[in-house]
């Protein structure tokens, strides 16, 4: 009887210990997850401003289209996602608290989650970079996890060749996807190209009525369906 209740206590021991392990263990795998949540809510804010660094760049940089090659272009395009992106995450300030303010600004549960190690946004030749940054989640019980990484921000490849099949349209005065048509009895003085697509609700893609009055000073004029 004695050997069969220390064997029983003993049984029930090392039950209830790995019990409170798998407790333990379960704990701990939920706080990781949850850290690592609030880690991807900071990456997907950061694509997000990504995303508009981006489309501020290109249209700076298209405005530097006709006087720039295709290699300049984009140096110009990424000096300048750097600039917006820069300007996106660490605000006018730049510092490390208006850095770490923007990213919490993500994080579902600011309470659970302190941010460290943040210093400055490096610049890098083809984009920016968060180095070491620390994110600790403590829980409502106080357990704790701790993620560490390094965040890079990469500059969008984006071609800025001129090269293509289609026609120039920096060259054309005047370009419809269907129909274009002269109808007013106004003096119309065109000097440039002209594009007229096709349109089957009306006779050709270019049309000028009897009482318009248009002039054609210089340029090609391309119709689809017709004149």
């Amino acid at each position: 009887v004695a050997l069969i209740s220390i064997m029983a206590t003993t049984v029930l021991a090392v039950t209830s210990v790995n019990i409170r392990m798998k407790a333990i263990q379960k704990q701990s795998l939920d706080n990781f997850y949850s850290a690592e949540t609030a880690m991807d809510e900071i990456k997907v804010g950061l694509q997000n401003d990504v995303a508009i660094a981006s489309k501020n760049a290109y249209l700076r940089t298209m405005e530097r289209f006709e006087v720039e090659d295709e290699h300049n272009l984009f140096l110009i395009y990424q000096d300048a996602y750097k600039d917006e992106l820069m300007e996106k995450i660490a605000g006018t300030e730049g510092n490390s608290a208006a850095i770490k303010d923007h990213l919490m600004s993500f994080v579902s549960k600011p309470a659970e989650v302190v941010l460290e190690n943040i210093d400055v946004l490096i610049r890098e030749n083809d984009g920016l970079r968060i180095p070491q940054l620390r994110l600790v989640y403590t829980d409502l019980k106080n357990y704790q996890s701790i993620i560490t990484t390094d965040i890079r921000l990469g500059c969008p490849n984006i071609s800025f060749s001129s090269t293509t099949d289609e026609p120039d349209l920096k060259n054309f005065c005047l370009v419809g996807q269907k129909n274009i048509n002269f109808s007013s009895a106004s003096t119309v003085n065109v000097s440039g190209n002209i594009m007229a697509g096709k349109d089957d609700s009306v006779l050709s893609g270019l049309e000028i009525s009897a009482a318009a009055n248009v002039v054609f000073q210089k340029g090609t004029v391309i119709a689809e369906d017709g004149i």
